[in-house]
């Protein structure tokens, strides 16, 4: 049985703050303990945080039982989008705008949940396609 909109939204919120959790650490890890870039950081903690997030959406939230070749490229594509947004967004509030790299991140986060819910669930993991 599917979901409706509003509960795969649930879903994809808690699945998404798992993710977050894991970025987050990554990027906090990379930045103070190894004094990386925090954008690069930033891009590394997402890496790891979307595969979270599409092995969780695919097998929790959607329930996919079509394979990986079906699902991971078009999930790598919204990824990728999320992924060159989030960079613009960290690399534009910390430079020009001066914000502190976690409140950077933050604000990227929830610009870019709404783009990755809406791709992935009309997209990815749409079950009217084939």
């Amino acid at each position: 049985m599917s979901r409706s909109l509003p509960g795969n939204f649930a879903w994809f919120t808690l699945i998404g703050a798992a993710g977050t959790l894991l970025q987050y650490a990554v990027l906090v890890l990379l930045v103070t303990v190894f004094s990386a870039n925090p954008v690069v950081a930033a891009q590394g903690g997402a890496a790891l945080g979307a595969l979270a997030n599409y092995l969780l959406n695919r097998r929790l939230n959607y329930r996919e039982t079509r394979g990986h070749t079906h699902t991971g490229p078009r999930f790598a594509v919204v990824v990728l989008v999320g992924f060159l947004l989030n960079g613009i967004i960290v690399a534009a509030l910390t430079g020009a705008g001066g914000w502190h790299y976690l409140l950077a991140q933050a604000f990227a986060t929830v610009l870019i949940l709404g783009w990755g819910f809406l791709a992935n669930h009309f997209w990815t993991f749409s079950k009217g396609r084939t």
